[in-house]
């Protein structure tokens, strides 16, 4: 009987050592981790902006070799999405849900054996030349009863360790890739444009090569013998949605005169002025990314009088390659 009560003795005082644990533990993983990296914003966003190029720097890819990702949407973009299988490092799921180009990602984890969602930032701040990135993180409540065990397991200083190593991939994969020239665009004058266009309202998941070709052929229709069409047609984006992807746009084609048009046409200018110019060569999707760099080059030095547009310098009938296209992107400023 003496070893018996012996034995409870020594059960109730671990249990109450270990609520005891439960008590002084972290009710919740919350932690916040920084370094200076020697290059750019736009440099670093590219990395964190896809969750594809993440095992290059990610401690817990570089843990288990073996992890499984399969991703979902498209890179830097809300929605964007990496599910992951691993044997070692637990199953679950990671989601963009808030994005700005150069400056920040916020992501959704969850994971598959474990309760709640937690939320990461990583957030870029330029410093002259160099860049200070901070990743933070703050999870759902631990069950009580579960705090101990975390506890144990060092609470924090875990994930603050976790967090440390990344950072530290991150800035030696970025320092010693060949740093991006600097976003090229020039400072043009240009005169008035007067364009015949079809506005209209489309999610960018919606828009296809046939919506292009179809406006254009309706926009040339009604222009006609009425006047002389100046160039090449170009689309305006009035207006974006970055987190529904909705978008106001106008397909356009510049002419000599103004002209009378009815129904879904119009005939509006563009005011002479200012405009920065960069010219983009490759398949036209590739202008979605160029757009978030471009803006936010020109904005540090000048204020947009006029939306953006894209101008369709060559005729993609005889160019033999998408990666031949040409394509400036023009915005009008003061």
């Amino acid at each position: 009987m003496k070893f018996i009560k012996i034995i409870l003795i020594g059960i109730l005082a671990l249990l109450a050592t270990y609520l005891l644990f439960c008590a002084i533990g972290i009710s919740r993983f919350q932690t916040s981790r920084s370094i200076l990296i020697d290059a750019g914003a736009e440099q670093i966003f590219a990395e964190i902006s896809d969750y594809q190029k993440w095992p290059a720097w990610s401690p817990w890819a570089q843990r288990d070799k073996n992890m499984q990702n399969q991703y979902s949407g498209a890179p830097g973009v809300i929605g964007h999405k990496n599910t992951w299988k691993s044997n070692t490092e637990g199953n679950g799921t990671q989601e963009m849900i808030e994005v700005k180009a150069n400056a920040y990602v916020k992501s959704k984890l969850v994971f598959t054996d474990w309760e709640g969602a937690t939320f990461t930032e990583i957030i870029l701040k330029p410093e002259g030349n160099k860049t200070n990135v901070t990743w933070t993180m703050e999870g759902s409540d631990f069950p009580f009863i579960a705090r101990g065990f975390i506890y144990l397991m060092g609470g924090n200083k875990m994930i603050e360790k976790d967090y440390d190593e990344g950072l530290a991939n991150l800035k030696k994969l970025v320092e010693s890739t060949p740093k991006s020239p600097a976003f090229a665009y020039e400072i043009v004058e240009l005169p008035e444009i007067i364009y015949v266009g079809i506005r209209m309202k489309v999610n960018v998941s919606k828009i296809t090569g046939d919506m292009f070709n179809n406006s254009y052929q309706k926009i040339t229709a009604a222009i006609g013998k009425n006047t002389e069409i100046t160039g090449m047609p170009f689309s305006i984006t009035h207006s974006f949605d970055q987190a529904t992807g909705d978008m106001e746009m106008e397909m356009a084609m510049p002419v000599k005169s103004e002209i009378k048009v009815s129904g879904e046409l119009a005939c509006n200018k563009i005011p002479a002025g200012k405009c920065a110019k960069h010219i983009y060569t490759g398949p036209y999707e590739g202008t979605e990314k160029q757009w978030p760099v471009f803006f936010n080059e020109v904005y540090k030095k000048h204020k947009p009088r006029f939306p953006g547009y894209e101008v369709y310098a060559n005729d993609p009938a005889t160019v033999k390659s998408p990666a031949d296209y040409i394509t400036w992107l023009m915005i009008p400023v003061e």
